[in-house]
Parts: structure tokens; C-alpha cells; sequence
């Protein structure tokens, strides 16, 4: 029976995996960025398409990145729920298994995408979070009942990596935030408060703060920039 239960939890499989890794590589990363130009723009259809050409799928991994960080919340409470799933799967199998290797790579970006949100924000709690739910998830996982949460702790464990491709969108999709810090821009015509998406030739194509409206400015405009601590700059 035993053997048999580590073979379910082995078995992700083959639809769900190869689901989770075509999405990853291509389409997920076309749908995270659309769904960050949506989600920036309060879902606007003409503002997302004024700034759409402000980034490039090379641009991925920062946008990927910026997004974390722009709410520690959201991002961290998503990453505790996920961080623990992985670990425990990865520590029934073992790390010399190259069969879950795919489930390692899941595990090191969760890893280091929780390291970059504790470490710039000092979210101890996250990681105060992610070894509560560890030791619950290890506590149901030894218990012999095959059913209720021991189940369902496996089929989490099965479809990790599906499931972060999932969370990754919906934090892509809720957080309003972008992925570059908030600026004051002084200029000759008065101050604006936003995001600087792109900085062409000559000009600053800036994101405004509280209208959300694409502003296109000349560098010889301006007068000074200063990125802002807070929302209150």
C-alpha cells in the first residue's frame, strides 16, 4: 500500500505535466505580462495598449521579479502557501531523484523568490507561516488515514508545479502595482507622480500615479527626478 501511494504521489501525471511545462515556457509568460498591463492600468483597454510596446518578453524575468515586490502581501501570502507544498514533496523524494527534477527547478524559484521578498522587506512572518503549514502538512502526511487531508496534501503536492503557474497569474492579474519604483518628476509644465515604463530617445513614457493615463515626456523638460519611498512623496 505504501508503495503504491509513493508511486501516486511520484505520478503527476503526463497531460499535467506537460501542461504546466508548454505553459510555462511560452504562453505563460505571454499571459503574465498581459495580464500585468491589464492589472496597471485597472484594466483599461486603451491605456494597456498605449504602453503594451514598453516591454518586451525578454523583459519577463524583472517584470516577474518587480511584481513580488510591489506587494509584499499578496505575494507573500501566496509564496507561504506554496513554499511548504514544495519542500515537503521535494524532501519525500530526495533530491538525487532525477525524475522530480522539474519539481526542483518549482522548488529553487520559490525559494529564491521568498528570499527576495524577506530579504528586502523583512517578512519574517512568511517564513513564520511556511513552517507552521510545513510541520501541518508533514503531522497529516504520517497519519494513516487515506483520506480527507492526506489526500488532498498529495494531490497538492502531484500538481505543485501547475499550481504555481496558476498563483503566479493570479498575483499578475490582482496586483496594481508596477514592477518599477514610483517617481516625483518635476518638469517645466508642474510635477507628475508615476512610473516610468520606458525612457526612449529624448523622451519618459511615465505612468501616472492616480489616473492612470500614459504621459509622454520630453527629457528636456524635466528638471528632476526622485523615486519615492512611499505613496505619500
Amino acid at each position: 500500500m505504501e508503495h503504491e501511494a509513493r508511486a501516486t504521489e511520484g505520478d503527476g501525471g503526463g497531460a499535467s505535466r506537460g501542461w504546466a511545462t508548454g505553459l510555462s515556457v511560452t504562453g505563460a509568460a505571454v499571459l503574465f505580462l498581459m495580464l500585468r498591463l491589464f492589472a496597471i492600468t485597472r484594466y483599461d483597454w486603451h491605456t494597456a495598449f498605449a504602453i503594451v510596446d514598453t516591454i518586451q518578453f525578454d523583459d519577463a524575468p524583472s517584470v516577474v521579479l518587480g511584481t513580488l515586490m510591489a506587494d509584499q502581501v499578496i505575494s507573500g501570502s501566496v509564496l507561504m502557501l506554496l513554499l511548504p507544498f514544495a519542500v515537503v514533496r521535494q524532501t519525500r523524494f530526495g533530491l538525487r531523484d532525477r525524475s522530480h527534477d522539474g519539481h526542483l527547478a518549482w522548488l529553487i524559484t520559490l525559494v529564491v523568490a521568498t528570499l527576495a521578498l524577506v530579504v528586502t522587506y523583512r517578512a519574517w512572518w512568511l517564513l513564520g507561516g511556511a513552517a507552521v503549514i510545513a510541520a501541518v502538512l508533514v503531522v497529516l502526511l504520517r497519519t494513516r488515514d487515506r483520506g480527507g487531508g492526506r489526500t488532498a496534501v498529495l494531490w497538492i503536492m502531484r500538481q505543485i508545479g501547475v499550481l504555481t503557474v496558476l498563483a503566479a497569474l493570479v498575483i499578475a492579474a490582482t496586483v496594481r502595482t508596477p514592477w518599477v519604483p514610483l517617481e516625483r518628476i518635476a518638469t517645466k509644465a508642474g510635477v507628475i507622480q508615476g512610473y516610468v515604463l520606458e525612457t526612449p530617445s529624448g523622451y519618459l513614457k511615465v505612468l501616472s500615479r492616480d489616473e492612470r493615463e500614459m504621459v509622454i515626456v520630453e527629457t528636456s523638460d524635466v528638471t528632476s527626478r526622485h523615486e519615492c519611498e512611499d505613496e505619500r512623496c
